[in-house]
């Protein structure tokens, strides 16, 4: 359902932001910095962690693989797009833990290609 949906995205976002997996919008008054970094919030380990999961993923799982390629081609930059891979993971591990249901590729190139269309 949509409302079951939305709070597992909410859910999914509060973890993120616990990582400091999220971008930190700077500014002060009127000035907003042009670039978002990201945020120095939640451990740092984790974060390692969850990048050298990402860099991993796009080099040995071809779904992964060809997300980032996709992105690169279609002019995003390669150190954001492992940030969304890593978001990615981050949804995939949240998932795996709530539902106890093991990772299948194949239902997760089914949801994609679902969303594609």
């Amino acid at each position: 359902s949509a409302a079951a949906s939305d709070v597992y995205k909410r859910q999914v976002r509060h973890l993120l932001s616990y990582l400091g997996w999220c971008p930190y919008a700077r500014q002060s008054g009127t000035k907003t910095a042009t670039h978002q970094n990201m945020s120095h919030a939640g451990s740092r380990h984790a974060r390692h962690m969850l990048w050298m999961m990402a860099i991993s993923a796009v080099q040995n799982v071809a779904e992964y693989r060809a997300y980032f390629q996709t992105r690169v081609a279609a002019g995003k930059s390669k150190m954001k797009t492992v940030i969304a891979v890593g978001r990615k993971l981050l949804s995939v591990i949240y998932a795996i833990v709530k539902t106890g249901v093991p990772y299948d590729p194949q239902r997760y190139l089914q949801h994609q290609g679902a969303r594609a269309t």
